[in-house]
């Protein structure tokens, strides 16, 4: 996964060509600068898209697409569909966990941080189609008197159907009320897309 999200920021830091129909569908309204890729070969097909998310915070006001977001998708196809349905379950597990120990990993950094307001524990959550984990975070960002908290999430969602598999990241100066709203967005895009076409 983190070799499509690195193609994903390269191919936006050149201004790539625009994402495939079927990609740009997934992504949740009010993205922009939408970019990604999708190509098959034989029995998979392997794509990913990536896009900037807006949200309205006083500690943001320079920024107006202060989140990020980047999915990836695999396409089975043929015979591929069988191999994928016995693996998609146990490779999704291993993604959510691997991504778990990640954000564990990184939750005592935040911890150090001296403007540190609060930090949420790690979640689980299973939602229509998918699960999602995630936490989030405030640090202080009070100006003229006045008590700001500046939201921050890192979000993993992952669903499949029976013959394609999404994982969702979300990082950015964003509420995990909006991220976690994007994310059910996607999932919800992601059940209607057609990969096959």
């Amino acid at each position: 996964m983190g070799l499509l999200i690195l193609g994903a920021l390269d191919l936006s830091a050149q201004g790539a060509a625009p994402c495939p129909p079927v990609l740009a569908s997934l992504m949740p309204k009010g993205a922009v600068n939408v970019t990604g890729q999708f190509t098959s070969a034989g029995i998979v097909g392997m794509g990913f898209a990536a896009a900037d998310l807006p949200f309205d915070h006083p500690c943001t006001k320079s920024d107006k697409y202060p989140g990020r977001i980047v999915v990836d998708v695999q396409h089975y196809q043929g015979e591929g569909v069988k191999l994928f349905k016995m693996q998609v379950d146990s490779v999704e597990k291993q993604t959510l966990e691997n991504e778990r120990e990640e954000m564990e990993r990184r939750r005592p950094d935040i911890r150090k941080t001296s403007t540190l307001d609060k930090i949420s524990d790690v979640k689980t959550e299973t939602v229509p189609g998918g699960t999602l984990l995630y936490y989030d975070y405030y640090t202080d960002c009070s100006e003229e008197g006045i008590k700001r908290s500046h939201p921050s999430v890192r979000l993993l969602g992952v669903a499949h159907t029976d013959s394609t598999k999404i994982n969702i990241q979300i990082d950015g100066f964003i509420s995990a009320e909006v991220a976690r709203a994007a994310a059910l967005e996607v999932i919800a895009n992601f059940g209607k897309a057609d990969f096959g076409k």
